[in-house]
C-alpha cells in the first residue's frame, strides 16, 4: 500500500511522456518533407438515400439530387508538400458516374485528406489532437501498451464542433502515429474517418469502446 502511490506516479509520468513524443514527432521529422511530390489514385463512392428536393438550391450538390442513386469516381493527380504540415492537390484526371463529372460535395473530399500533424485537421476547421497548441481542448488516456505501440484515447474538454474525438495508435519509441480512428460533427455533417499511416507494421488491437 506505501508503494502503490509511486507506482502510480511513474506510470502517469510514462503515459505523458507518450503522448509529448507524439506532440513533437511531427517538428522532429516532418521538415524533410518540403519540396516533395508524389502521385495519387483515390477511388470513391457514395449514395443518395432519396430524393430532396432542397438540394437543388445547393450547386455542388444539384446533381445528385433527383433521385436514390449510387454513385462512383476516380481521380489521379499529384500532391505537392510545402513542408511536413501542408501541401497542394492538382487533380489531373477525373472521371465518376455524377452527370457531366461535376463537382459534388467538395467537403465530402476534404474528409478524404485529413492532415493531422497541423494545428488544423482541415483547412481551417477541426482542431488536430495531435498538434501540442491544442492539448489544453483534448483529454487523452492510455488504454493499452505492449511497449512497441500503445493505444491513446482522446475526447474534447468541450462540446465544440471543432473538435473530435477517438483512438490513436502510437509508436512509443518515437511517438509516431500509425492509425488513428477520429468521429465529430461539423457543419451539420457527421463524420467518421479512419487514418492508417503504416500498413507495414502489425497494429496493436484497439480495444472495443
Amino acid at each position: 500500500m506505501i508503494l502503490m502511490p509511486s507506482i502510480l506516479s511513474a506510470r502517469n509520468a510514462a503515459d505523458t511522456t507518450i503522448i509529448r513524443r507524439m506532440w513533437s514527432y511531427a517538428d522532429k521529422h516532418l521538415a524533410s518533407a518540403e519540396g516533395m511530390e508524389r502521385n495519387f489514385y483515390m477511388v470513391y463512392d457514395f449514395n443518395t438515400i432519396r430524393r430532396n428536393p432542397t438540394l437543388y438550391l445547393v450547386p455542388t450538390m444539384y446533381a445528385i439530387a433527383r433521385k436514390q442513386r449510387n454513385y462512383v469516381g476516380e481521380i489521379y493527380g499529384k500532391m505537392k508538400f510545402d513542408d511536413g504540415y501542408g501541401y497542394q492537390i492538382q487533380r489531373q484526371v477525373v472521371c465518376s458516374t455524377v452527370p457531366h463529372n461535376r463537382k459534388v460535395m467538395p467537403t465530402l473530399f476534404n474528409f478524404a485528406s485529413p492532415n493531422i500533424y497541423n494545428i488544423s485537421i482541415y483547412p481551417d476547421h477541426i482542431l488536430s489532437p495531435f498538434h501540442r497548441s491544442n492539448r489544453f481542448f483534448y483529454k487523452y488516456r492510455i488504454l493499452n501498451n505492449d511497449g512497441r505501440l500503445c493505444v491513446i484515447r482522446f475526447r474534447p474538454r468541450t462540446n465544440n464542433t471543432q473538435l473530435i474525438r477517438g483512438q490513436v495508435v502510437v509508436d512509443v519509441q518515437t511517438g509516431r502515429i500509425r492509425s488513428v480512428v477520429m468521429e465529430g460533427e461539423y457543419d451539420m455533417l457527421k463524420f467518421k474517418v479512419s487514418v492508417m499511416m503504416d500498413q507495414t507494421t502489425p497494429e496493436l488491437a484497439i480495444p472495443e469502446r
